[in-house]
């Protein structure tokens, strides 16, 4: 007879010359052995809290588990089976345990216990119920909640992976833990039947809207760095509020622009007046000061046509004005009336009365051979200076007008937002994330065209401030929760082919679209703690 060599192959040859039962100790002996690693099963003492947990007494529980003379592996055992049950505190714990040792986990834990929490919320009768709880579960995982700010990308996985997790769950533990102990005869803590089923389902669709709307903020990062737009970078900061219009295109290269050289100070303070008016050959990438004032109040250009608002040192308390041809200016001081209604700001032209404009109307000031705008009777009229008046189909705004496109000479209107589930219009903002922001294009003569952008984390904070260029509609917008990181802010591009690209990131302004379409003036910081300073993405060229 052969013989097996080595191995459990030889052993459990050999045993057939030993007796029957013996034969069979060791068979089985070899079969466990053989098998994969058993699961740490948890120790006596903590199998007792159980109890606990089951009747959803969990401060009691994660008090005795403190107490608990388990080893750390085997709480981390014994919590892992309650938080895969959907016990939420617990989930929490366990996010809290096994950070930082293993923050991939932490953070995945952490997404699933935001998850079932919320959605055990929106259960509660009144919203305040679940009010302590949610204080103090963020108070217990502080740290792996800024581990998630600080690696978005991860945290937008581990909120999918959630999402996934929840929509397998069959079984799940009362909301009464976050919103109340429930009496045996009402539920007086809890929303009734189907209302709460409902409202559950309604919170879980939203989650899934947002993160599907973080998912698309990642894929417009990505799409705007693989884009590599031409981006020149000017090192000059440039103002945020302080003038009404700091920046302006003289033709297709040459960007007009206030600011002033770099100066941590002047940072610090913040309000420290802008002096410098500077001229960007962006062809040629060189910059030159053309005049230093005491400050700078505003700007208009249109093409070579230049108006300049500003004190000089000689007489502060007082406005001048410095206008013509670029860079030909005529200086004239003004009165705080001129200076309150200088210019239409599509064509730096003055703005005249009409008896046609009432007291008190909604006023859109159009190029002085176009007219105005006016909202009017829950819609929008246009006034041509030959007396015609038309009646837009432009949506529904108060301050619809957000700029006007020299390469289409066409005027860009904020017509609202359409909603989710009718398709209705209605005011932009109410618009939430899966719905989109209408806007309108109109010509001179009245026409008008609609189209829609997708509504996004690009959108909070945005003051939508829109503007067209050649390969699409612009936004600057987006927040972020930290003065030291960019968060979702940044200059956005909604493509006519439907993509959305991000240009740059961090906190900014579009301050001008050259007269080709193809070059974007962006004030942008990296951080909100950081100064804006000047730069000049071109859109039309691929580095």
């Amino acid at each position: 007879m052969s013989s097996f060599r080595g191995g459990s192959h030889g052993i459990i040859a050999s045993t057939l010359f030993l007796p029957r039962v013996a034969v069979l100790s060791i068979v089985l002996a070899i079969v466990a052995a053989c098998a994969s690693p058993a699961v740490p099963q948890p120790s006596s003492t903590l199998a007792r809290l159980d109890a606990l947990v089951s009747n959803q007494g969990y401060g009691e529980a994660l008090r005795a588990l403190e107490r608990d003379p388990s080893s750390a592996e085997e709480k981390l055992q014994w919590l892992r089976v309650q938080a895969e049950r959907g016990h939420v505190p617990m989930i929490y714990e366990l996010s809290a345990r096994l950070f930082p040792t293993d923050v991939s986990q932490s953070l995945k834990w952490y997404a699933r216990g935001r998850l079932a929490r919320t959605l055990d919320a929106a259960e509660c009768a009144q919203g305040s119920a679940s009010w302590g709880w949610r204080v103090n579960l963020d108070r217990q995982v502080e740290a792996v909640r800024d581990a998630g700010v600080a690696r978005p990308r991860e945290f937008s996985a581990a909120i999918d992976e959630a999402l996934a997790w929840d929509a397998k769950r069959r079984d799940r533990p009362s909301a009464a833990w976050i919103c109340g102990p429930v009496d045996d005869e009402k539920d007086h803590n809890l929303l009734p039947q189907p209302k709460r089923d409902a409202e559950r389902a309604d919170t879980r669709e939203t989650m899934v809207i947002n993160a599907k709307a973080i998912a698309d903020f990642y894929k417009a990062v990505d799409a705007g760095a693989a884009a590599k737009f031409r981006t020149l970078e000017s090192n000059i900061d440039v103002p945020e509020g302080l003038i009404r219009r700091s920046a302006g295109w003289l033709d297709d290269h040459r960007l007009l622009f206030v600011g002033r050289q770099p100066d941590e100070n002047a940072r610090r303070r913040g309000s420290s007046p802008f002096t410098d008016l500077y001229l960007w050959d962006t062809e040629a990438d060189r910059i030159t000061l053309v005049r230093t004032e005491a400050a700078m109040w505003d700007l208009c250009v249109d093409g070579l046509s230049v108006v300049l608002a500003y004190t000089n040192a000689r007489d502060a308390d007082r406005v001048w004005l410095a206008t013509g041809t670029f860079p030909q200016l005529t200086e004239e001081r003004v009165d705080l009336e001129t200076r309150n209604r200088l210019f239409r700001r599509s064509d730096c032209k003055p703005i005249e009365q009409d008896p046609r404009i009432r007291r008190g109307s909604d006023v859109s000031w159009l190029r002085s051979e176009d007219g105005f705008v006016l909202h009017e009777g829950g819609g929008l009229t246009l006034y041509r200076p030959n007396g015609t008046v038309i009646a837009l189909n432009a949506g529904n705004e108060s301050f619809p007008l957000r700029g006007y496109a020299p390469f289409t000479r066409s005027y860009l209107f904020l017509g609202g937002s359409r909603d989710r589930k009718t398709g209705a219009l209605k005011w932009s903002s109410g618009a939430k994330p899966g719905e989109s922001i209408v806007l309108f294009s109109m010509q001179s003569d009245g026409r008008t065209q609609s189209f829609d952008v997708p509504y996004g984390l690009w959108h909070r904070a945005s003051g939508e401030d829109y503007q067209v260029s050649r390969r699409g509609v612009l936004l600057a917008g987006g927040w972020s929760d930290n003065e030291n990181t960019p968060g979702f802010a940044g200059v956005y591009l909604f493509e006519t082919s439907g993509i959305t690209l991000q240009l740059v990131r961090g906190p900014s302004a579009v301050m001008g679209v050259s007269r080709n379409g193809c070059r974007i003036a962006i004030a942008n910081a990296a951080t909100r703690s950081a100064a804006l300073m000047m730069k000049v993405v071109d859109i039309c060229i691929h580095e």
